[in-house]
């Protein structure tokens, strides 16, 4: 398999970004959070047909977790540009010669989803229905402009669900997609029990104002840093502009530097 073109909308940071001249070497060059891992992170996302991959693969591998009792838009929501579900995500590349998109996007429901039809063949969920519609996630994937493959995920946050403290995510496919193997190593560092301790003692001197000032350089438009907990687990996220998101938003440089 050879792609020689990529085209990005509305994924991570990107609202659009077209990339040519691919070759089976290609080396990625940029300053922190100009979304190098984001470009990997889409083609990882082009080449599957399960939305599951999102949070079961590119949020862990950035230590971005579901938290206990995660709604269906807080799980996904992170790979939406600017965490907006009004978005539609298009992924585009030529794979064995033909044209591979992927669209996501979200659906509210018109009715309470039921996760008992449809599911995984390997597990046994039980009949439960949501206490409230839950936003629908959908993923379509098309070979050649034709739709081969199309898949509807969304959450049952209750933990009791299938016995999972997170709750559960539940999806249902149509369609055949023979994608092509890929393989995804990520560098990402990873927030322990040791960093929040020891930013918590920082941040309880004064001492993370230092720290903020240091990262403007790197991720213009920081405000400030501070330790939010979901679940019970601690996640370390950033004010930008009005709203605050996971600290591995800003790019691994960042979190390089901070830990």
């Amino acid at each position: 398999m050879h792609a020689n073109s990529l085209s990005i909308r509305n994924f991570r940071q990107f609202r659009a970004l077209d990339v040519g001249g691919l070759r089976p070497f290609t080396l990625l060059v940029g300053q922190n959070n100009s979304g190098k891992t984001s470009v990997l992170e889409a083609i990882v996302a082009l080449l599957s047909r399960d939305p599951i991959v999102v949070p079961g693969m590119l949020d862990r591998e950035r230590d971005l977790p579901p938290a206990p009792g995660a709604t269906t838009s807080e799980v996904f929501g992170s790979v939406f540009q600017q965490m907006d579900l009004n978005n539609r995500i298009e992924l585009k590349m030529a794979v064995d010669g033909q044209d591979r998109v992927v669209q996501v996007w979200f659906e509210e429901p018109t009715g309470a989803t039921t996760p008992d039809r449809g599911l995984d063949d390997h597990v046994e969920f039980g009949k439960y229905a949501t206490d409230r519609p839950e936003p629908l996630l959908h993923w379509s994937v098309s070979l050649g402009g034709k739709q081969v493959h199309s898949s509807v995920a969304w959450r049952d946050p209750r933990p009791q669900f299938a016995g999972d403290q997170h709750g559960g995510t539940i999806r249902q496919w149509h369609g055949s997609d023979q994608a092509p193997i890929r393989i995804y190593l990520s560098t990402s560092p990873w927030l322990g029990d040791d960093f929040f301790q020891t930013f918590g003692a920082i941040r309880k001197m004064g001492g993370h104002t230092a720290l903020v000032q240091v990262l403007q350089d790197m991720a213009p438009g920081l405000e400030d840093l501070q330790i939010f907990t979901y679940g019970g687990k601690p996640r370390l996220e950033a004010k930008v502009g009005s709203m605050f998101i996971p600290v591995q938003l800003l790019g691994d440089g960042v979190v390089r530097t901070l830990t």
